[in-house]
């Protein structure tokens, strides 16, 4: 499995990429490349061109429809006691708190399951405001696993950036910009670039941990529902 694999070079590493994807070292190996949107366009340039849809697969946000399925096929699959309304009643609530993101949706699966426990598998005893609650408390501890070290400690800073970046996303310069203007060098440490950081290393690191995506054209944004506010919960007012 190659990570990042959208800053693979021709010079640097098409050889032995192309080597492996072509199986020259006659071994049992099945290439996994994980990248951003322009993933296709980095591997033609070092010779690999011939994947096809079904082998280039998009991962991210679910449509609703998507989610209905998923919830339908995961009680039937786990024999859970169910009537149609219920089920679509809870996929309703699923489809809502999740925003499709399959993070969320994980978090949800695991709240619905911990309480479909406590009811011997019957959906129709599931206390939905427990589920919520449940939801909820695990989204937050995955909202929290994106800060490292680094991003406990410019959290306000961070949250300020998002606020700045609109759901069209901006191109890494103005992102870059965003940080410098929003920074107080001389504020509390939570709205100071970390020290050692530029602007563009705080950029690439808010890349690296999954806080901004890369679409097309190295714009970047902030899909993830419910981060943005999550960061905006951890502002200190500067003075």
């Amino acid at each position: 499995m190659v990570e990042d694999i959208h800053d693979v070079t021709e010079e640097e590493h098409g050889d032995t990429l192309l080597a492996l994807h072509l199986g020259y070292h006659s071994l049992p190996i099945v290439s996994i490349y994980l990248g951003s949107e322009r993933s296709r366009e980095a591997l033609r340039g070092a010779g690999i061109d011939r994947l096809t849809l079904y082998h280039n697969p998009v991962l991210g946000v679910l449509a609703p429809d998507e989610i209905r399925l998923y919830v339908k096929q995961t009680l039937e699959k786990c024999g859970i006691l169910h009537t149609p309304d219920d089920r679509d009643g809870l996929a309703a609530e699923i489809v809502e708190r999740s925003g499709g993101w399959p993070q969320h949706l994980h978090c949800e699966t695991a709240a619905l399951f911990g309480e479909l426990m406590r009811t011997d598998g019957n959906l129709a005893a599931v206390d939905r405001e427990e589920v919520r609650k449940r939801a909820a408390s695990y989204q937050e501890d995955s909202f929290d696993r994106y800060q490292s070290r680094e991003l406990k400690t410019t959290g306000s800073l961070v949250a300020a950036v998002l606020e700045c970046i609109p759901d069209t996303g901006l191109p890494l310069p103005y992102v870059c910009d965003v940080i410098e203007k929003m920074a107080c060098p001389e504020g509390p440490a939570s709205w100071q670039i970390p020290a050692g950081m530029s602007s563009f290393d705080l950029w690439e690191h808010l890349n690296h941990c999954g806080v901004l995506h890369e679409r097309e054209h190295h714009i970047y944004c902030c899909p993830v529902p419910g981060l943005r506010a999550w960061f905006s919960g951890l502002v200190q007012r500067p003075g």
